[in-house]
């Protein structure tokens, strides 16, 4: 089940409050309760109400992703300080080129930041036999290829991540999330936990507008 409540500082003030800057998790046996801000920029492409979701095959999850996506980013100034307030972040564009393979079982993109000066891509696998996607990261910066995030998509289009890193020196746990898919947007979230899954904190949003033809 998935409800969006908007306008939640001023009309669910409890919820809002609960949920924080960021996002929230509150896992039980064979079922979870996730609630997350919506992302909201100074970009007018990022304003607005959310796309409806798209119901998917786990399987082919990442088709959407195939093409030409303008990506307008937002991240933490320090992925690990929970302050908000606009001097605290950082928003720049982006460009995402994908390809399918392997069915729609394998997705590959690498995407430019270009006034950051770096380069990113991800391969993305998915095994049949656990019904689960593998998302591998690198960057140009490093050459190294992290460790991966592991999940699957809901039947609704949401996509959920988890997997372990590190960040300056601290072990921390990763989630990604990608949400409001529509043929032509989607949207994905980066946040960190340093309490083993706990406690969240919200460090990376890009919004994503396929490119027309």
């Amino acid at each position: 089940m998935e409800t969006h409540l908007y306008d939640a500082d001023t009309r669910h003030t409890a919820a809002a409050k609960l949920v924080g800057g960021g996002s929230m998790t509150a896992p039980a046996p064979g079922q979870e309760i996730f609630a997350h801000r919506g992302f909201e920029s100074t970009d007018r492409r990022c304003q607005g109400s959310a796309p409806s979701l798209r119901r998917m095959d786990n399987s082919t999850g990442f088709g959407f992703l195939t093409g030409t996506y303008d990506v307008v980013n937002r991240w933490r100034k320090d992925f690990l300080d929970p302050t908000e307030g606009d001097d605290h972040w950082e928003e720049f564009p982006g460009i995402s080129r994908a390809t399918a393979h392997f069915d729609g079982r394998a997705s590959f993109d690498e995407i430019d930041f270009p006034t950051k000066g770096f380069t990113g891509l991800t391969l993305r696998l998915y095994d049949p036999a656990a019904d689960a996607w593998s998302l591998y990261w690198s960057n140009k910066r490093t050459g190294i290829l992290y460790p991966p995030v592991t999940g699957r998509f809901q039947p609704d289009g949401t996509g959920l991540f988890h997997g372990d890193d590190e960040y300056r020196g601290s072990r921390v746990s990763v989630r990604f999330v990608w949400s409001g898919i529509s043929e032509t947007t989607a949207h994905w979230e980066q946040a960190f936990s340093v309490d083993d899954g706990r406690t969240w904190i919200t460090n990376w949003h890009m919004h994503l507008t396929r490119r027309e033809d």
